[in-house]
C-alpha cells in the first residue's frame, strides 16, 4: 500500500497508496475494494471566538463512525458510498440535548477522463441523501434534503527529493435542494512517503456558500485544515491518526477534531 513513485502512478493502479484513492482521482482496480473505517471526535464551542460568526451558547460535541467504501467496477470506473453513524450532544445553559443515529449518506461514481505517466484527470458525481433526519430532533442529524455534487479531480505524482509524493485538487459545485444555499467546494491534498511504510498528508477542505438560500435556509463558508499520518501494518492494512481545525468561516461555529482510521484493501 505504499505510494507509487511518480512514474508508476498512472502506469498501474495496483500498489497505489490508499490516500490516492480516498476521494481522489485515482481509480480502484477492477474487482477490488478499498475501505476506510474512521472514528472522529469533533468539538465546537458556540459563541464568538474571533474566527467565525457566533450563534448561540454552549458546546457541540459529535462522535462519528463513517466507513468510506470504494469498489472498482472497471479499471477506469469507481463506485463508492460513505454512510455515517453519529452521536451528537448540544450542551447549553438550558440543558443538554442528545441525538444518536444515522446521518447523511453519500453515494458516488467516478470515471477517469485522461491520464499519462504522471498525472490523471477524473470526473465524479455524488448524491447525498438523508437517512436519519428527524425535523423534531435537537440537534438534528443532517438537513433532511438531497444534495448533488458534480466535480472535477486532478492528481499529479512526483518525487520530493527521494520521497514518492502526490498532490491533488478537487473543484465541485454542490446543488442543495430545498432551502440551503448552494456551495462551491475546493479540496486539496499533498502527501508524501518519508519511509516505505509511513505516509503523511496535509489537506484543506473549503466550502463557500453562494447566498441563494430560501426561507432562512443555511448559507455559510467553512475552511478546514487537516493533517494525518498513515502507517502500513501489512500490504493490505494501514492505520491512520490525525486531526483537523476549522480555521475560518462565516455563519458557522468553528471546531476541532481528532480521528483515527483503519484502511483496508481487498
Amino acid at each position: 500500500m505504499r505510494l507509487c513513485t511518480a512514474a508508476c502512478l498512472a502506469l498501474s493502479a495496483v500498489g497505489l497508496s490508499p490516500a490516492t484513492a480516498l476521494a481522489g482521482p485515482w481509480p480502484v482496480p477492477e474487482g477490488e475494494v478499498f475501505a476506510v473505517n474512521t472514528l472522529t471526535f469533533h468539538r465546537a464551542d458556540n459563541g464568538d471566538d474571533g474566527r467565525g460568526l457566533s450563534s448561540g451558547d454552549g458546546t457541540l460535541t459529535r462522535w462519528e463512525y463513517s466507513p468510506y467504501i470504494e469498489y472498482g467496477l472497471t479499471d477506469t470506473i469507481t463506485l463508492g458510498a460513505n454512510p455515517r453513524f453519529q452521536h451528537v450532544e448540544q450542551e447549553t445553559g438550558q440543558g443538554d440535548n442528545t441525538t444518536t443515529g444515522f446521518g447523511d449518506l453519500d453515494l458516488f461514481a467516478r470515471t477517469v477522463a485522461w491520464r499519462d505517466d504522471y498525472s490523471i484527470l477524473a470526473f465524479q458525481g455524488l448524491v447525498k441523501v438523508p437517512t436519519g433526519y428527524d425535523k423534531d430532533a435537537n440537534p438534528a442529524l443532517g438537513n433532511g434534503q438531497v444534495d448533488l455534487d458534480p466535480r472535477v479531480l486532478f492528481g499529479h505524482g512526483f518525487s520530493l527529493g527521494s520521497w514518492p509524493s502526490f498532490a491533488e485538487v478537487q473543484l465541485g459545485y454542490r446543488y442543495r435542494f430545498g432551502d440551503p444555499s448552494d456551495e462551491v467546494r475546493v479540496d486539496t491534498t499533498i502527501g508524501t512517503n518519508p519511509t516505505d511504510d509511513i505516509m503523511v498528508m496535509l489537506q484543506t477542505f473549503n466550502i463557500v456558500g453562494i447566498s441563494n438560500e430560501t426561507n432562512n435556509g443555511s448559507d455559510f463558508d467553512l475552511y478546514k485544515v487537516q493533517f494525518s499520518g498513515v502507517y502500513d501494518v501489512t500490504p493490505n492494512v494501514a492505520l491512520q491518526l490525525g486531526g483537523y481545525s476549522e480555521v475560518a468561516g462565516r455563519n458557522i461555529n468553528l471546531g476541532e477534531a481528532l480521528f483515527t482510521a483503519v484502511w483496508l484493501r481487498f
